[in-house]
């Protein structure tokens, strides 16, 4: 983590408000970096000053009603402050004082008026209720950690999953009832059309091949068996490309046929170490090697055109794709450990811009937004690569982009579906479950997320706009404020924190 990065978390370092993950990261940067250590200090004497002058004696009860009663008659003085005890020490009474005033008056307001307001990730307030009612779970699946062999295949109604046995289940996507089992084990990695279900198998030498499952039915319709080398432990799931089924074995790139199984075309060794998975946009399929983005086109497999990276690559680590609006993605680490995300003209692989990367996990685009996931979510823009927005975030499962929500498992103090607003990253709902490392899948208006106790669960989001929702919680609410006097200054302006507490009825 760089500088940047820790004076952006610095405040919630500080208050100690971070995950594990970034205090940590924030701790080691400290230690080495005398100009950072510096505004730590000193934002630490800033707290612990206010936290000693600020501290009520017994219950806030009557602070609370005078600032609501503040709010309700449009910020007039709340002159009954100094009667309550408050503050104990002469020297810091105004600052305080003008500090609470505007506190409640301007950003309470603010914050009843938004239905939600200024918050921490505490806060259960959102403009727009959302709740997730479930419909029906499956037990007995498989729900592997940081993979995608057991992510669920949707198609037309129906959902495929992998269960403890390594069979592959056909489920009704609306009630969950069980249509069929396959008569064969198989590794997951799995994949749907309007005719077969797709997944990968895995011999005892490690040699892999590819079956296709009829849909209707769940018998073998064909095998198509790898050649090559064996592939390791990189494996990957197939992409429907048309009339062909784009697959990726070891450190090739290969065409089936959807109908019979057939070897349409192979492209050999590309590239050193691991691929990314493929991509297919409009008439094209994207891979991520460890020298370049390549681009094969679905009718025959020809590579349309090949774009090297501007810096040399670590061919240890398995590279991130994703592709949106005419543009290719790519997060990457490079051979000095450095990470590395670029953008590329998705129709003749100009490269258009390279920024630093702080470690992705998982990488999603749409609507002119790139999102990478790893101590935290990033959203990018597009065009330029210009941060828009960062949400702190514990866990590294796949991201889920619906229209202006965004969809993602989340393991800050419990574990739970999380939907954010894509366009400002603020908190809209948040849906406890038992632990998961699975990405929320979905499939029109039900979603599928697994748990580490093998069960699938299908929930359904319901939006209920205009209405809010109640909620009695502490918010932390960030005051700039110019004071001058005893009080230290960094940067000539005073960053406080109030705890404030509301309540918010329904309308």
């Amino acid at each position: 983590m760089d500088c940047k990065g820790v004076r952006r978390r610095l405040e919630l370092f500080v208050l100690d408000e971070l995950s594990d993950i970034e205090r940590r990261a924030c701790a080691k940067h400290i230690e080495r970096c005398a100009q950072c250590r510096d505004s730590q200090r000193a934002l630490r004497a800033i707290v612990a000053s206010i936290t000693q002058s600020t501290k009520p004696r017994e219950t806030s009860e009557k602070l609370r009603r005078s600032l609501q009663q503040c709010v309700e008659h449009d910020a007039e003085p709340v002159r009954g402050l100094y009667r309550f005890g408050v503050f104990r020490y002469n020297g810091l009474r105004r600052a305080a004082a003008v500090m609470l005033f505007l506190a409640g008056a301007s950003f309470l307001t603010v914050l009843v008026s938004r239905h939600g307001g200024f918050g921490s990730e505490r806060e259960s307030s959102v403009r727009e209720q959302i709740a997730f009612h479930e419909i029906w779970r499956h037990e007995g699946v498989q729900v592997p950690q940081a993979s995608l062999a057991g992510t669920p295949a949707t198609h037309e109604g129906k959902a495929f999953v992998l269960d403890d046995d390594d069979h592959v289940v056909a489920l009704e996507l609306s009630r969950g009832r069980r249509i069929w089992v396959s008569s064969e084990a198989a590794a997951g990695y799995l994949a749907a059309d309007e005719k077969h279900v797709y997944a990968v198998q895995v011999s005892v030498g490690r040699q892999c091949a590819l079956v296709a499952f009829d849909a209707g039915t769940g018998k073998i319709t064909w095998r198509y068996r790898f050649s090559g080398d064996a592939p390791g432990g990189r494996l990957y799931a197939p992409v429907c490309a048309g009339s062909n089924l784009c697959w990726l074995a070891g450190s090739e790139v290969l065409f089936v046929n959807v109908e019979d199984g057939t070897a349409n075309w192979r492209s050999g060794t590309i590239g050193h170490g691991p691929l990314s998975q493929p991509a297919v946009y409009g008439d094209h399929v994207y891979v991520a090697s460890s020298t370049a983005i390549h681009c094969f086109g679905t009718t025959d497999g020809a590579l349309e055109w090949q774009s090297d990276y501007r810096r040399p690559m670590s061919d240890r680590y398995r590279p991130l794709l994703a592709v949106s609006d005419g543009r290719v993605f790519a997060a990457h680490r490079a051979v000095d450990g450095t990470g590395v995300l670029m953008s590329f003209v998705a129709d003749r692989g100009t490269h258009e811009w390279t920024d630093k990367d702080y470690g992705t996990y998982q990488l999603a685009a749409e609507n002119g937004r790139v999102y990478a996931r790893g101590h935290d979510i990033r959203a990018i823009d597009a065009t330029s690569g210009k941060l828009l927005w960062v949400r702190g975030s514990v866990g590294c499962s796949p991201l889920t982009i619906a229209g202006n929500r965004l969809f993602y498992t989340d393991a800050a103090r419990e574990e739970a579906v999380v939907v954010v607003d894509t366009r400002t990253g603020e908190l809209e709902a948040r849906c406890p479950l038992p632990k998961s490392c699975t990405g929320f899948h979905l499939a029109g208006n039900v979603g599928l997320v697994g748990s580490n106790d093998g069960v699938l669960r299908a929930m359904r989001p319901r939006f209920d706009v205009g209405r809010r929702i109640h909620f009695e919680r502490e918010h932390f609410v960030n005051t700039p404020l110019h004071i001058k006097g005893r009080m230290p200054a960094m940067r000539d302006r005073l960053l406080t924190t109030c705890l404030i507490t509301c309540r918010q009825g329904a309308s």
